[in-house]
């Protein structure tokens, strides 16, 4: 070995110790690891291998004794170019200790964001505007809000808002007739849809709460736009970094937790309110489309919290568009007889997983695009009529 080579060999760099690696999670075939540079405030994602490597770089290991671990781990040896070529990587996106980028700085590299942190694609049905960083908020009033993660509130508060759910299904009805009466009163009307727009800024403000208290943080909240509805959302790209995968699927489930919670007020007003008034509407029309908005959250094949809750509680990410890319692959093996090199990449669990999702979410979309064929035609049948 070249003396070039015996002081590589000897070598021990040290990740920065700011830098936060995930655990794996299963995107298609593969695993992933998504990292997190919290001073330019990009997330990577890296292979097994690259991770192996990565979480081992302390700065008290040298690369000879991680190049023997690694070898006996993937039954592969890491030549001397391919060191240099690791370090000249971590080293250009600054992620090692003595190349840290100023705060707030951008590096240049190449990073591959995960999907909470994917670039905005603004189009007239679809925009999102970041409008504030709200980590220090977040930060200054969570001490005062942890008896609010403890199970001596949240078990009962969960059994509040079963039953809050379970009140408005059983009075669905009498509900749905009382909240039409709202058209007899616009002013109420607006102030009902006021404070359910608002029960949504809660909702978003409790995922990036959560994070926090679960370790990690908020990146940005703003105004989301997806025709024809404008609601607030908060940015948490950090829950993809938590090694529990409870804490993940708990940071997916704040939002419709705290949807609910806010109702629970509601229901004594509800029942209090002269059964004429116009209150007593209102407070029905709160309950009623409160509780089925935020229940709608749970429908998987939905991108909203129920997918998300799926994607971690599986321990995947990206769970719509992997499974149609299975799906894809696997009516191209069934049509052509090729691409079954391509599925046996899939671990068995994977494959069921993909497929039984995969084929609810195109059932669910082609049953709701029928619906509303139907509500068109019958809308329009009654103008003509």
């Amino acid at each position: 070995m070249s003396s070039a080579g015996e002081a590589l060999a000897a070598a021990r760099p040290r990740l920065r110790d700011d830098i936060v690696l995930g655990p794996a999670v299963r995107s298609g075939p593969v695993l992933v690891h998504n990292v997190k540079d919290p001073v330019v405030g990009r997330y990577y994602q890296i292979g097994p291998r690259e991770y192996f490597v990565m979480s081992r770089l302390d700065g008290s290991t040298s690369l000879e004794e991680i190049g023997v671990e690694y070898a006996a781990e993937f039954r592969r040896r890491l030549g001397d170019e391919q060191w240099r070529q690791i370090l000249s990587t971590l080293a250009a996106r600054r992620l090692l200790t003595g190349t840290e980028a100023p705060a707030g700085a951008a590096d240049g590299a190449s990073a591959v964001p995960g999907p909470a942190a994917e670039p905005d694609k603004r189009t007239l049905l679809n925009a999102r505007v970041a409008l504030l960083d709200p980590q220090r908020f977040f930060d200054r009033i969570l001490p005062y809000l942890r008896p609010l993660f403890s199970a001596p509130f949240v078990v009962p508060a969960l059994l509040a808002v079963a039953g809050l759910m379970v009140m408005v299904v059983v009075e669905a009805g009498t509900l749905a007739g009382e909240a039409k009466r709202l058209w007899e009163a616009p002013a109420a009307g607006v102030t009902v849809a006021l404070i359910l727009w608002l029960s949504v800024a809660v909702h978003e403000v409790a995922h990036g709460l959560t994070a926090t208290h679960f370790g990690g943080g908020s990146s940005e909240i703003g105004v989301l736009w997806r025709f024809p509805v404008l609601a607030p959302y908060c940015r948490v790209s950090d829950v993809l970094l938590f090694r529990r995968r409870w804490h993940r699927v708990c940071t997916a489930f704040a939002g419709v937790f705290a949807s609910l919670l806010v109702l629970l007020p509601v229901v004594p007003l509800y029942f209090l309110a002269p059964e004429d008034g116009v209150l007593r509407h209102a407070a029905a029309a709160l309950l009623l489309f409160g509780t089925f908005s935020a229940v709608a959250n749970f429908i998987p094949f939905l991108q909203l919290d129920g997918y998300f809750m799926l994607n971690h509680a599986l321990g995947m990410q990206n769970l719509r568009v992997e499974s149609y890319t299975f799906l894809k692959l696997w009516i191209g093996h069934v049509r052509r007889r090729d691409g079954a090199a391509a599925l046996e990449r899939y671990p068995r669990r994977t494959k069921i997983a993909y497929a039984l999702y995969g084929v609810g979410s195109v059932i669910f979309g082609a049953v709701l695009a029928c619906w509303f064929a139907i509500w068109l035609l019958t809308l329009a049948w009654g103008l003509l009529d």
